[in-house]
C-alpha cells in the first residue's frame, strides 16, 4: 500500500473544508478542516482501508460501525469525535481540534516530573473510560495523546481499537515499540494490554528509557531506571508484569496507585494541616453577626474547604472502590473480604477526623491546648492519607497485615479533645519536630503494613530532614523505625542505626526512645546467637524502663524480646514467664480480638508443652475467625500454627485439616508468597507422612520445597527440608537418581 495522497487546502469533504495537513501515517492524513455549519475548526482524518481494490463493503462497514460508537463515548480525556463520514473508497473522521500538539512534542520541552505525571494522568483517566465502554485501544502511544489550548491530554487515533464482547478474542495491532507481550505473542489482547503500553510510555517520558517486554534478565522492577523513585519503580513494575493478570486489575486502580506519590501526599496533608493549625494560631472570632465576611471568616471557610478537599482526594467512592480491586487482584476472594471488614473499621474513622478537623477550622482562641488539638488532627490525618496511598498499591503482604495496621495505627479523632491522650504528651516537641511528625507517621503505617524496604527508604529521608531542621526527638524516632525496619529485612547495617538511635534519643532527652531501640538490639543479637550483648541491651532496657516507671506499653515490648531471648537459650521457663506477663499486660489494655493479645497469647502458647498449647492457639484460631472470617490471611496463619502444634502431638489428622484450611486460603491469593506455599505444603506432607500416606508426603514435599527454594527461604531451611525428604525417599525404596536429584540439591546448598 503505497503512500498517503495529501490533498490540497478548499478540498471539500461533505461538509467540512479542508485547511491544511497537519500529519500522515500509516493509517491516513489528518487534516485541519473548518466547519462552516458550526462555524469551528476541526481536525478531520481521513482513513486508510487496507485491502486489494479498494475497500469492500464490509470493512467500510465495520470501520463506520467503530467510529460511530467512538463518537458516543465522551469523557473529557478522549478527543471527542464529532463526525463520520465517506470520502470516495475512504471513511473520514470528524474529531474535536487540538491546538496544543502531541503529547511527544511536549515531551521534546522537557517538563517537569510532577507535570509529566500530571499529563499522563490524564490519558490514563481517558484509557480508563474507553475500557469503561467496552473499548481496548490496543496502539497507546506519546503520538496519539493530544495536548488542548489549556495543556490537557486527550487520547485519540483509535484506529486500532476493537471491542470487548463475550469472549471476541482480540489479536495483533499496535506499534512494536510499545507493545505488550501478548500482542507480540498475537495472543488474546484487553485493557490490560493498554496497561502495558500505558506504563512503557510513561516510563521513557520519565527517564529517557525504553522498556521492552522482550528484555531479558532479573525482575521487572530491578529492570526499570534507577532514575525513577522507588514508588513509582514498584507502581511501574506491576503495570509491566508480563502475564496480564499480574498487572493491575483496572486503569482506574493503576492510576489511583500514580496519585500515590508519597511527596505528594504528604505536601496535601502538611498544606491541610497548616490551614488548620494556622487558623488557630490567629484565634478566630466567633459570636458576632456580619451581613459581610469577615477575614476570620473567611479563613475558617478555607479551612473547612482544605479539608474537604483532602478528603476528596484521598478516599472518594471511587477511590475506595480502586483499592477494593487492589486487594481482590493481590489476594482474591480473601483479599476482598479484607477490605470489607478493613474499610468497615476505617469510614467512621475517616468520617469523624473530617467533622473534628472541620470544627478545629471553627476554633475561637489561639490557645495552647487548641494548637495541640490541631497537630493531633493533622498527624491522624496523616496515618488516614498514608493507609489511602499503602492500600492502593497493596500486595498480599499489605493485605495480610491491613487489619493490624488499621488498629495498631488509626486513633480515634476524637482522642484529639483530650489532655490524657498521646497527643499532648509530646509537650517537648520543637515546631520542627510538630511539622515533620506526618511523614514519621507515614513511615509507621509502611512498617505496620510490612513494607520494610519502602519504610526504609522513608524513615530515613524524614531522619535527614530532621537532621537539617535539627528537629533531635523526629530524627531519633526515624533513626529507630529505620534500625526496625531494617532488622526485619535482616540488613547488615540495622545493628549501627539502631545504636545510633540510641545516642540520638539521648542526646534529644527521649528516654523511651533510647529504651525502644535497646529493645530492638535485644531481638538483633539474639536472633544472632550474640547472648552476651544481647543481655547487655536487655539490661539497659530494663534500666531505662524501670527510672520511667514500667509504662505498659513499653513494658510488653521488652518482655517480649526478653521472651525471645530465653526461648533462643532454651530457658523455657524464664521465656513462659515473660511472655505470660506479656499477656497479662495487653490483655489489661486491649480487647480479647486486639492483634496485640492474640500476638502475645501466641508467643505464650507456643512457651508451653503442645497440649496446653495447643488449646490456646485454637483460641487464636477461634478469635480470627470470628473477627476476620475464615478465609483471611491472618486466619490461614493462626490454622497454620494450630496444625504444626497438632503434629507435635500426633494428632495427625487434625494436623491435615488445619493445615489444608490455610494451604487452602493462601491458594486462593493471586501474589501469595511462594515460600509460604511451599511451608504449608511441607507441613502437610508431614501430615500425610504421619498418618501413613508416604507416596503423597513425598510428593507434596518435593513441591513445597520447591516453592520455598523459589520464595527465597533460608539455606537452613530448605536444607533441614531436603534432608527429611531424602530420608522418605529411602525408606519408599526410590531409584537412586531421586535420591541423587536430592543430594545434589543438598551439595549447591553448601
Amino acid at each position: 500500500m503505497g503512500p498517503a495522497q495529501v490533498l490540497g487546502r478548499g478540498t471539500s469533504l461533505g461538509r467540512y473544508v479542508l485547511l491544511e495537513a497537519l500529519g500522515v501515517g500509516g493509517q491516513g492524513v489528518v487534516y485541519a478542516a473548518y466547519d462552516p455549519q458550526l462555524d469551528r475548526k476541526v481536525a478531520l482524518k481521513l482513513v486508510r482501508v487496507r485491502g486489494e481494490g479498494g475497500a469492500s463493503d464490509e470493512q467500510r462497514a465495520r470501520l463506520l460501525r467503530e467510529a460511530q460508537v467512538l463518537a458516543q463515548l465522551s469523557h473529557p480525556n478522549v478527543v471527542a469525535v464529532h463526525d463520520v463520514g465517506r470520502f470516495a473508497d475512504q471513511l473520514f473522521i470528524a474529531m474535536e481540534f487540538m491546538a496544543g500538539g502531541t503529547l511527544s512534542d511536549w515531551l521534546e520541552k522537557k517538563p517537569g516530573f510532577t507535570d509529566v505525571l500530571a499529563r499522563f494522568q490524564e490519558a490514563g483517566r481517558g484509557l480508563a473510560a474507553a475500557h469503561a465502554a467496552g473499548i481496548v485501544h490496543r496502539d497507546f502511544k506519546p503520538d496519539n495523546v493530544l495536548l488542548d489550548q489549556h495543556g490537557a491530554a486527550h487520547v485519540t487515533d483509535f484506529g486500532l481499537a476493537r471491542f470487548v464482547d463475550g469472549d471476541t478474542m482480540i489479536v495483533g495491532g499496535g506499534t512494536a515499540a510499545w507493545m505488550s507481550p501478548e500482542q507480540r505473542a498475537r495472543a488474546e489482547v484487553g485493557p490490560a494490554s493498554d496497561q502495558y503500553s500505558f506504563c512503557v510510555a510513561l516510563c521513557w517520558a520519565l527517564s529517557g528509557t525504553r522498556f521492552s517486554s522482550a528484555d531479558a534478565g532479573g525482575s521487572v522492577e530491578a529492570r526499570l531506571p534507577a532514575v525513577l523513585p522507588a514508588w513509582l519503580r514498584r507502581v511501574l513494575a506491576r503495570g509491566l508484569a508480563p502475564a496480564p493478570g499480574d498487572r493491575f486489575p483496572s486503569m482506574e486502580a493503576l492510576l489511583v496507585a500514580l496519585e500515590n506519590d508519597p511527596a505528594k501526599a504528604r505536601r496535601r496533608l502538611l498544606n491541610a494541616a497548616v490551614v488548620v493549625a494556622g487558623l488557630v494560631a490567629v484565634g478566630l472570632v466567633s459570636g458576632g453577626l456580619f451581613f459581610r465576611e469577615t477575614p476570620a471568616q473567611r479563613l475558617a471557610r478555607e479551612c473547612a474547604a482544605s479539608v474537604d478537599s483532602t478528603l476528596a482526594q484521598t478516599w472518594s467512592a471511587s477511590r475506595v472502590d480502586a483499592m477494593r480491586q487492589v486487594f481482590v487482584a493481590a489476594a482474591g476472594a480473601p483479599g476482598r473480604d479484607a477490605f470489607a471488614k478493613v474499610w468497615a473499621q476505617l469510614e467512621p474513622e475517616v468520617r469523624a477526623w473530617g467533622e473534628a478537623s472541620r470544627a478545629s477550622c471553627r476554633l475561637d482562641a489561639a490557645s495552647a491546648e487548641q494548637r495541640a488539638r490541631a497537630q493531633c488532627l493533622s498527624t491522624r490525618g496523616a496515618v488516614l492519607a498514608s493507609l489511602a496511598e499503602v492500600f492502593g498499591s497493596a500486595d498480599a503482604q499489605v493485605v495480610e497485615n491491613a487489619h493490624a495496621t488499621v488498629v495498631l495505627e488509626v486513633q480515634p479523632a476524637a482522642s484529639c479533645q483530650s489532655r490524657g491522650e498521646e497527643s499532648f504528651a509530646l509537650s517537648h516537641d520543637t515546631d520542627a519536630d510538630r511539622a515533620l511528625r506526618p511523614a514519621l507517621s507515614r513511615t509507621r503505617v509502611l512498617r505496620a503494613a510490612g513494607r520494610y524496604a519502602e519504610g526504609v527508604s522513608a524513615a530515613l529521608e524524614v531522619a535527614a530532614d530532621a537532621h537539617e531542621e535539627k528537629a533531635f526527638r523526629v530524627e531519633a524516632e526515624a533513626q529507630l523505625l529505620a534500625g526496625l525496619l531494617s532488622a526485619e529485612l535482616r540488613r547488615p547495617d540495622a545493628e549501627s542505626l539502631l545504636k545510633s538511635a540510641v545516642s540520638l534519643a539521648e542526646r534529644a532527652g527521649s528516654d523511651e526512645e533510647r529504651a525502644r531501640a535497646w529493645v530492638g538490639l535485644i531481638g538483633w543479637y539474639s536472633e544472632r546467637d550474640r547472648f552476651d550483648a544481647a543481655h547487655e541491651a536487655a539490661s539497659a532496657a530494663d534500666d531505662i524502663t524501670s527510672r520511667l516507671g514500667h509504662p505498659e506499653f513499653l513494658e510488653a515490648l521488652r518482655l517480649t524480646q526478653v521472651g525471645q531471648l530465653a526461648t533462643r537459650e532454651g530457658e523455657l521457663g524464664q521465656a513462659r514467664v515473660a511472655f505470660q506477663q506479656v499477656l497479662a499486660l495487653r490483655r489489661k489494655r486491649y480487647p480479647p480480638w486486639h492483634p496485640l493479645v492474640t500476638r502475645a497469647l501466641t508467643n505464650h502458647a507456643l512457651s508451653l508443652p503442645a497440649a496446653e498449647a495447643q488449646a490456646l492457639l485454637l483460641e487464636v484460631l477461634q478469635i480470627r475467625q470470628a473477627q476476620l472470617g475464615p478465609t483471611h490471611p491472618e486466619t490461614a496463619v493462626a490454622e497454620h500454627n494450630v496444625g504444626v502444634v497438632m503434629l507435635g502431638n500426633g494428632s495427625c489428622q487434625g494436623a491435615r485439616r488445619h493445615v489444608a484450611a490455610a494451604l487452602s486460603i493462601r491458594q486462593q491469593m493471586p501474589q501469595a508468597d511462594p515460600a509460604r506455599l511451599g511451608r504449608e505444603f511441607v507441613v502437610l506432607a508431614r501430615a500425610q507422612e504421619c498418618l501413613g500416606e508416604l507416596d503423597d508426603a513425598a510428593a507434596g514435599m518435593e513441591r513445597g520445597i520447591e516453592a520455598m527454594r523459589q520464595g527465597g527461604a533460608p539455606d537452613a531451611e530448605l536444607r533441614r527440608e531436603l534432608n527429611h525428604l531424602r530420608d522418605l525417599l529411602e525408606r519408599l525404596e526410590r531409584p537412586t537418581e531421586e535420591l541423587e536429584r536430592v543430594s545434589e540439591a543438598l551439595r549447591q546448598l553448601e
